[in-house]
């Protein structure tokens, strides 16, 4: 079809995901799904370029591609070894179905799945993080929330949530300055598990009173002191 050539077919999806993102802010209820809203934004994405050809069951496929996004290379790890030390869940806007879905397509094993769609709430909307941490019986202190979508992360700090921000892939633009509201701020998933115990045992230590004779800095060196000692180790063997 002619009237596909001329378009940006990256920029088109991009698009699509912010008109989702605004939409699915918007429009939380029994009788709204992430799918729903998905088919709803594409075809008046397609509507706004005139694009027609498409049937309704193209146009479900397309929508159906979101079942199959692939994960940043270093998240599955980064997720595997959290996994390890804590729990570990998704709080998304898209619904159970769709996180189904991609847990399964990216062998992504959860121990919990929560949605917006679910819970009653944006993931815009602070009420959303404030729920999810009641729902897991934990307080909302005692939670990580860990994004790369700034609102997002805004939101779950305003909830009294831990934060932390992934200066990657976010739709949203933000500042230098606007990021160091967040508890902790990283380039991607890889030491995760490390940052995220290291910063708890110094918040601990502030909220006991007692003091460690290192730093957060040192006691994050010697983590990374302690992994090339044993690299070496095993090179040298």
């Amino acid at each position: 079809h002619s009237e596909l050539n001329s378009v940006d077919w990256n920029e088109f999806v991009l698009g699509w995901y912010d008109a989702y993102l605004e939409a699915s802010s918007l429009s939380v209820s029994d009788e709204s799904t992430s799918e729903l809203i998905l088919k709803e934004t594409l075809i008046l994405r397609l509507s706004s370029l005139s694009i027609t050809c498409f049937t309704e069951e193209e146009i479900s496929v397309i929508v159906g591609t979101w079942y199959k996004i692939e994960m940043y290379k270093d998240s599955p790890t980064g997720i595997k070894r959290v996994k390890e030390e804590y729990i570990t869940g998704t709080l998304s806007s898209t619904s159970l179905s769709t996180l189904a879905h991609l847990a399964r397509f990216c062998k992504t094993c959860w121990n919990v799945q929560l949605s917006s769609e679910v819970l009653g709430y944006s993931t815009f909307d602070s009420k959303l993080y404030k729920k999810a941490a009641k729902v897991l019986g934990l307080h909302p202190s005692q939670v990580v929330y860990v994004s790369s979508e700034y609102k997002a992360v805004k939101a779950a700090a305003e909830a009294g949530l831990v934060t932390v921000f992934i200066k990657r892939g976010g739709r949203t633009t933000y500042t230098a300055s606007e990021i160091e509201e967040f508890d902790i701020v990283v380039d991607d998933m890889a030491g995760l598990e490390s940052v995220v115990a290291q910063y708890s045992e110094a918040k601990l230590e502030e909220l006991t009173g007692k003091k460690s004779k290192r730093s957060w800095f040192q006691k994050l060196a010697d983590v990374a002191t302690d992994v090339g000692k044993a690299v070496t180790r095993v090179a040298e063997d």
